[in-house]
């Protein structure tokens, strides 16, 4: 999550020339304004160009929390939920086991990133999956083995489905984490916005 709210140093130059609640109108169209640029400018296009998912995948799991006058902050928030390998740029990678490649997807940071699951290089979709485990119950006498997920997936196969990628929120984690002037950059946009309506606003 990206947290998108106005300095207090800029807000304190602002004061002598704005009323109070005027200022705090203006404060938070300022972070609203910034918020939205920055998920559908930025972190969208960004994310689209450099992994392959579609702009509408990302756009449906990155969701702007609009600021407030009584709560000033804007929130950036992304899904935690993984996304199917498929929808990315994705490559099969040999293993020992000639029926189980890795999936290895194109990520925001480093180029490439290992997903969950496997590709098979002998079937003929070639899709990444995922496959479920089973669990042992010790509790009773006789061992009893039960699937997490019931039901045929997709592909029309008992216990395989896709397989997930990381989440929208991995890549902003990872974008901040490896974008060190990221957030500062937004602080100055925020800035740079807020003094623009300020100065348009009429007295």
């Amino acid at each position: 999550m990206i947290r998108v709210s106005l300095n207090s140093i800029d807000r304190a130059a602002a004061e002598t020339r704005v009323k109070a609640t005027a200022l705090d109108q203006v404060a938070v169209a300022a972070v609203n304004e910034v918020a939205s640029e920055v998920r559908q400018k930025e972190l969208i296009p960004e994310f689209s160009s450099k992994t392959g998912v579609p702009r509408r995948t990302l756009g449906a799991r990155i969701e702007v929390r609009r600021a407030t006058v009584g709560n000033p902050v804007a929130e950036i928030r992304a899904s935690g939920a993984g996304i199917p390998a498929k929808l990315f740029r994705f490559r099969a990678e040999a293993t020992a086991e000639p029926t189980r490649a890795r999936v290895v997807v194109d990520w925001v940071v480093s180029g490439s990133k290992v997903a969950a699951g496997f590709i098979n290089p002998r079937g003929k979709a070639r899709t990444p999956l995922r496959t479920y485990s089973s669990k042992e119950d010790k509790r009773r006498a006789t061992t009893r083995y039960y699937r997490i997920k019931a039901g045929k997936s997709a592909q029309k196969v008992d216990d395989l489905d896709d397989a997930l990628a990381p989440s929208t929120a991995t890549m902003i984690q990872h974008k901040v984490a490896a974008d060190r002037g990221f957030l500062d950059r937004i602080q100055t946009h925020v800035a740079r916005v807020f003094a623009a309506r300020i100065t348009q606003r009429k007295p």
